[in-house]
């Protein structure tokens, strides 16, 4: 199930399209904002390829999971399958152990740097849709979360009249 955006960022964009703005959105997930009903509609982006087929998210889970996985297969597959104790054991600390490993190194390391790196990612991912818009007038650029910070200062620069920022209020 997408995230429903917050109620604040719905009331500016219907405020918007009441005023009769035309709202260029930039989106994540483009089925919930077509789901809102919103007259005029605007002008929904979205990325090419969802973010969880970008290569620095698949690496994190690559490191994080797969490879730590595949050396708790490996030692299953040694085992043969048997239930005999010591290799039942064996099994089970490996299994427990890589599960631990696995948590900790994407708790601790991979993923807050995944969020350092994201607004980044996405600001490249959406970088086609920023040029297309080099030919609109653009008169507000609105950034509702930290993510979209990066992507609206990139639209800021090719729009120097324009006005950015992260405030919800008109």
């Amino acid at each position: 199930m997408k995230a429903r955006p917050s109620e604040r960022v719905v009331a500016l964009a219907r405020r918007l399209c009441a005023d009769g703005a035309e709202l260029h959105l930039f989106v994540l997930a483009s089925d919930v904002w077509r789901d809102l009903d919103l007259s005029p509609p605007p002008r929904i982006h979205h990325p090419r390829r969802p973010e969880d087929r970008h290569p620095a998210y698949r690496l994190q889970r690559l490191l994080a999971f797969r490879l730590p996985g595949a050396v708790s297969a490996l030692v299953r597959a040694a085992t043969g399958g048997r239930s005999d104790r010591p290799a039942g054991r064996v099994v089970s600390a490996v299994t427990s152990g890589q599960q631990r490993f696995s948590e900790l190194l994407y708790g601790r390391i991979l993923h807050p740097a995944y969020r350092m790196v994201r607004p980044l990612l996405l600001a490249g991912m959406f970088r086609p849709e920023v040029r297309a818009l080099d030919q609109c007038p653009i008169n507000r650029i609105v950034a509702c979360d930290l993510d979209a910070v990066t992507l609206a200062a990139r639209l800021a620069r090719r729009h120097p009249t324009a006005v950015a920022t992260t405030s919800l209020d008109l």
